[in-house]
């Protein structure tokens, strides 16, 4: 009860201070609405505009390949054990086999790229601050295209002496964890000069398109891989990936002034 109660208090607060914001919106508003009516510089809502677009394409890239990935692992695993995808399919007596390799073979590449990430991911935050944002919002695009790039070249026989090295290293120039603090950094940059409210707005429309490219995204992928095949559904990723490297790269202009930054 007391949690619902400290829930409850936390809503008020939340719509008390929305009610009383200078730019008053509509209810239904929609978040391109936000970001033209909450008054911030042009610049800002162009920063908050891209960082929208920016994160929406990572995370729905990244997730587009959840379902094609798994699939990609499996049938290969089958291929490995004499199955076809026709017969790589429960009632098979080697079908639990080759789901099992998968598996191993799923979890070694999630620990590698996890170790790489995770080691890197404080560095590339640092980075950010010394360099600019630029560095720590490119890298992880980068990152991932050359991802995909091993998934889908490395040929099934060396998955594992070969995709799994070269997966953890490629993963030290971060993840969409990176793209998050980045973007969010960036935003911090555009807002300086913003009231409480109008930054609050901007950053809940951008969280927002994080989350609707992680909700879309395994769905599209799903949806891919069995029209279009798992291989063709990563490629599909990986032009999605490079749209956003060259959108970012042409659009996203430096948010932190060099006499803000920090020593690394």
């Amino acid at each position: 009860k007391s949690a619902v109660d400290a829930l409850s208090r936390a809503s008020a607060n939340i719509v008390s201070m929305v009610a009383s914001d200078s730019c008053t919106l509509e209810p239904g508003a929609s978040s391109a609405a936000i970001l033209v009516t909450a008054q911030i510089s042009p610049s800002s809502r162009r920063t908050a505009v891209s960082a929208s677009l920016y994160l929406f394409l990572c995370y729905f890239a990244s997730s587009l390949v959840y379902s094609p990935y798994q699939s990609l692992l499996l049938h290969r695993a089958c291929h490995d054990y004499g199955l076809d995808e026709q017969h790589c399919i429960e009632g098979n007596p080697a079908y639990d086999q080759a789901q099992k390799k998968a598996a191993s073979v799923d979890s070694l590449y999630k620990l590698w790229v996890g170790l790489g990430q995770l080691s890197t991911c404080a560095f590339l935050g640092n980075a950010g601050d010394a360099w600019g944002r630029r560095i720590s919002l490119l890298m992880p695009l980068v990152g991932g295209l050359l991802s995909g790039l091993l998934l889908v070249c490395v040929p099934a026989t060396l998955q594992t002496e070969m995709m799994l090295p070269l997966s953890g290293i490629v993963s030290l120039l971060g993840g969409v964890s990176v793209c998050s603090h980045a973007v969010f950094a960036a935003l911090a940059d555009a807002t300086q000069g913003a009231t409480p409210e109008e930054r609050s707005q901007v950053f809940s429309v951008v969280e927002g398109m994080m989350w609707a490219g992680m909700l879309v995204g395994p769905y599209v992928g799903g949806v891919l891989a069995a029209t279009i095949g798992d291989t063709n559904a990563i490629l599909l990723s990986l032009a999605v990936g490079v749209c956003n490297l060259l959108i970012t790269t042409g659009t996203f202009k430096e948010t932190l002034p060099v006499g803000r930054r920090s020593p690394l």
